[in-house]
């Protein structure tokens, strides 16, 4: 356990990883987008604080609370510094990646609608392009062709 003190904690995702960072200035996180970092997000803290209580008013900020990720690393965090039992640990685990699943699932839903919305649009697309390249003559054999196969498979 640290006695030193910090102004600032946060966040930041670097290579794919979310990882809980703490600063005494506010030119920390020029300093992480400069290196590469992304999603640096910091909270200014009322007092300087002891990063066990840094880690208390990170689990109780909003873009902690609404990602997954994050959450997981505030978390991590808090176990590395012993302020969580081991049991609450791995329950937290166990639902963030349940979150990630679900999240990933809906996300890969969403791409999925999108794709078959594309697909249906590009189908009416070549259906108008083909009616409009036809003469009437030739609609009208499609047409007769169409019933005369629809009333052969009723029958």
């Amino acid at each position: 356990m640290t006695t030193k003190l910090f102004n600032f904690a946060g966040v930041s995702t670097f290579k794919g990883t979310v990882n809980v960072r703490y600063a005494n200035e506010k030119h920390r996180a020029k300093t992480l987008l400069r290196n590469g970092h992304t999603n640096v997000l910091f909270v200014t803290l009322e007092d300087a604080s002891r990063q066990e209580d840094c880690i208390d008013v990170l689990m109780r900020t909003a873009f902690v609370l609404n990602d997954a990720a994050t959450k997981t690393a505030v978390w991590k965090e808090a176990a590395r510094l012993k302020m969580l039992p081991e049991s609450e640990v791995a329950e937290m685990k166990a639902a963030t990646a349940e979150e990630v699943e679900a999240a990933e699932a809906e996300e890969v839903a969403d791409e999925v609608e999108a794709a078959v919305e594309a697909a249906f649009e590009a189908a009416d697309e070549a259906v108008a392009e083909k009616t409009l390249s036809m003469t009437p003559s030739a609609i009208k054999k499609r047409e007769a062709r169409a019933r005369a196969k629809a009333e052969k498979e009723m029958a």
